[in-house]
C-alpha cells in the first residue's frame, strides 16, 4: 500500500514515511502527485498502513477487517470517476502536468487507474489491454 500510495520503490519507504504514518492526517504529502489520491484517501491508506503493520499482534488491524475498507476506497473513487462503461473496475485517474507516459504507446500521459491502484496506460490503450486479458 505505501508503494501505491507514494509511487516509490519499496525499499525504505517505511523508515522515508515515518512521519506520515504516526501522524495520517499528513499523509497527503508523502502521495504520488500524478497518482490522484484525494486527502481522505491517502489518510485512510496511511491508517490502514499503521493499524496492518503494528508489531504486537494483538493490536494488529485484522485484515477481515482492512479489506472492507479497502473495497470501500476503490468503490468511492470509482464512484467519482468519469469512467466509460467498458471500463469496469478501472477510474480515470487526474493526469498532471508532470504525468508519466503510457507504457504502451509511450505517446500519451498515464490516465487511467485501476481498482488496484496502477496507473499504466492512456485512456486510448487501457481498453485494448483488458480486451488482450
Amino acid at each position: 500500500m505505501p508503494v501505491a500510495l507514494t509511487g516509490r520503490g519499496a525499499v525504505g519507504l517505511l523508515d522515508e514515511c515515518d512521519d506520515a504514518l504516526e501522524e495520517p492526517d499528513t499523509a497527503e504529502g508523502i502521495a504520488a502527485a500524478d497518482a490522484g489520491w484525494s486527502a481522505a484517501q491517502a489518510k485512510e491508506l496511511a491508517r490502514l498502513v499503521v493499524g496492518l503493520a503494528l508489531v504486537r499482534k494483538k493490536r494488529r488491524m485484522p485484515l477481515a477487517d482492512a479489506l472492507p475498507r479497502l473495497e470501500a476506497l476503490v468503490e468511492a473513487d470509482i464512484a467519482t470517476a468519469t469512467s466509460p462503461p467498458h471500463l469496469a473496475g478501472v477510474a480515470v485517474a487526474e493526469a498532471g502536468g508532470n504525468a508519466r507516459q503510457c507504457d504502451l504507446c509511450w505517446s500519451a500521459p498515464r490516465s487511467v487507474r485501476f481498482a488496484c491502484g496502477h496507473a499504466l496506460y492512456c485512456a486510448t490503450c487501457a481498453p485494448r489491454v483488458l480486451e488482450r486479458d
